[in-house]
């Protein structure tokens, strides 16, 4: 009995399945996407295009292969109900039986294809450690980039006339949109952005893409990647109904779903954010000369070391207390491990990167931290120390980060509609962080954590300093006196009464503090009390 056929069958012919074939159009992708020699293919975009009916033909091309090994994952077996009747319908007249819960398929030849679930990374493990030639994963918009990088080791095969293959499925949004963006779109969305986006069905080579480390797809050249789109005009079973159901939906959600659009991500958290926020780093205000800072969140586990360069403008009318713009980003990799550096080294990176890289040496007014580096354990020094005595080498103090998790996205959002933050086009990677992150449905006001993405770490680092810069209340005493001295220009004060007064600062600095004073010495720290 046949399998895939181009155009429905005549009367006398009985295949099991057949690509659909959009009205009015001699093109289909789900044939495209079945004869694809992609090695990783993104299929989808838009609602009802027959993505998950798709996924589970494509696996059954070759089952006549003893050798073919497949798996089929979702995020969960709740999820599992309209593929497993999919399933049935089409590969028990090919000769296959399932178990008792269908979670396995073996056919005649001896092929077999496991069905399965990956919620949690712990759940990776369950596929681990025996080859398959066929991977496929729908709505891969739910699993997260390091997940999936698990998985691809284990897509192999020793037949050589089997096609080794990874297929996945997804619809613009959730927490994979970064990786499958990355990979299959050049980072840009086809329907408004064609010209930067890929060609749908080209063939594009895998050793020219990164993982958001920056590491290759595929180092050795052989795996290529191919994005095929689909919409639900492409199914012919769907009629004006289907269509007039969808734009019921609120704007956002209506465009990602009849248009493929991968700009309108439904459920973001910056939802206003557009291209006209993204300024170009050629309008900076270019005087050097005034203070910088510098933001860092260097996190624990499988976090990044993350951090920011931010130039701080003078008061105006419209902004009393400046506007900051972020003018650089950088995400600390080692060199030789490509792994997350040390503390210390990182430090010295961002010293030669930020501190001594511009045109001239800049002056930085406070280095900004997540208060969770201060943290000791045992007898061991503490990040934010360890940092610190590299920065107090040159004079930069560094200081704990206002830490109000949703406090600080929801005034950070506030200050980017403002335009009181203003991310330059000099720091892509932020920009897409703000454009991808998407609320977190069991933290109202939150956003939801994607682990082991550097792009948390970017806006966890744009957050501390946005928000402690305008509205902590540890700021050193630089940045203190430059407030002071901001609020005294406002007030009208002559400048030899601002002389004045900036000496007086100068002379009580380190003294009349309130907090104690932390003085970072190489290899030693010493906080001395105030009384």
């Amino acid at each position: 009995m046949a399998l895939l056929k181009w155009v429905p069958p005549a009367d006398d012919q009985n295949p099991v399945w057949w690509p659909l074939k959009p009205n009015h159009s001699d093109y289909s992708p789900q044939r495209t996407g079945l004869e694809s020699p992609a090695t990783l293919l993104l299929y989808g975009g838009g609602s009802g295009g027959g993505k998950s009916d798709w996924l589970v033909a494509d696996a059954a091309q070759e089952v006549d292969n003893p050798n073919f090994r497949g798996v089929l994952l979702r995020k969960s077996f709740r999820e599992m109900n309209n593929i497993i009747d999919r399933m049935k319908a089409i590969y028990r007249p090919l000769g296959a039986r399932s178990t008792e819960k269908d979670t396995m398929w073996r056919f005649p030849s001896g092929a077999h294809i496991r069905l399965g679930y990956m919620s949690s990374d712990a759940d990776v493990e369950n596929y681990q450690g025996t080859p398959f030639s066929w991977l496929g994963v729908d709505e891969a918009g739910n699993h997260v980039e390091s997940r999936i990088r698990r998985m691809l080791p284990w897509l192999a095969s020793t037949d050589p006339t089997l096609r080794v293959r990874a297929r996945f499925t997804a619809n613009p949004g959730g927490v994979g949109s970064d990786w499958l963006m990355r990979l299959f779109l050049r980072d840009k969305c086809p329907i408004h952005y064609p010209e930067e986006s890929v060609e749908g069905g080209a063939i594009y080579a895998g050793k020219r893409l990164t993982w958001s480390d920056g590491r290759p797809l595929d180092e050795t050249g052989k795996w290529t990647v191919s994005f095929i789109p689909a919409l639900v005009g492409d199914n012919p079973l769907y009629g004006e109904d289907k269509i007039a159901a969808l734009r019921t939906q609120e704007a956002a959600i209506a465009e990602k779903l009849l248009t493929g659009c991968w700009c309108a991500l439904a459920g973001r958290y910056f939802s206003f954010l557009n291209p006209s926020f993204h300024a170009p780093y050629s309008d900076f205000p270019s005087d050097w000369w005034n203070t910088f800072v510098i933001s860092i969140d260097y996190g624990y586990g499988e976090s990044w070391a993350a951090a920011g360069l931010y130039y701080v403008s003078e008061p105006s009318l419209e902004y009393p207390d400046g506007q900051m713009f972020k003018v650089g980003e950088w995400i600390g990799l080692d060199e030789e491990t490509g792994e997350k550096p040390l503390s210390e080294d990182f430090a010295r990176s961002l010293v030669d990167k930020f501190v001594l890289g511009g045109d001239g040496r800049r002056t930085i007014s406070a280095v900004i931290c997540d208060p969770a580096n201060d943290s000791h354990t045992g007898n061991g020094r503490s990040n934010m120390e360890i940092m610190g005595e590299v920065f107090a080498e040159y004079g930069i103090t560094m200081m704990p980060a206002h830490k109000s998790r949703i406090d600080n996205f929801q005034n950070l959002a506030r200050m980017l509609k403002k335009r009181q933050v203003v991310i330059t086009d000099n720091c892509p990677a932020t920009f897409k962080s703000l454009n991808t992150r998407m609320h977190d449905p069991a933290k109202p006001g939150d956003i939801k954590k994607i682990k082991g993405s550097s792009l948390d770490d970017l806006l966890d680092e744009t957050a501390y300093a946005a928000n402690t810069y305008f509205t902590g209340d540890s700021k050193p005493s630089e940045v203190k006196n430059a407030d002071r001295i901001k609020q005294y220009v406002n007030a009208g004060m002559d400048q030899h009464s601002l002389g004045m007064n900036m000496l007086k600062m100068m002379m009580q600095q380190g003294v009349d503090e309130e907090a104690p004073v932390r003085i970072s010495r190489v290899g030693q720290t010493r906080v001395i009390s105030r009384g």
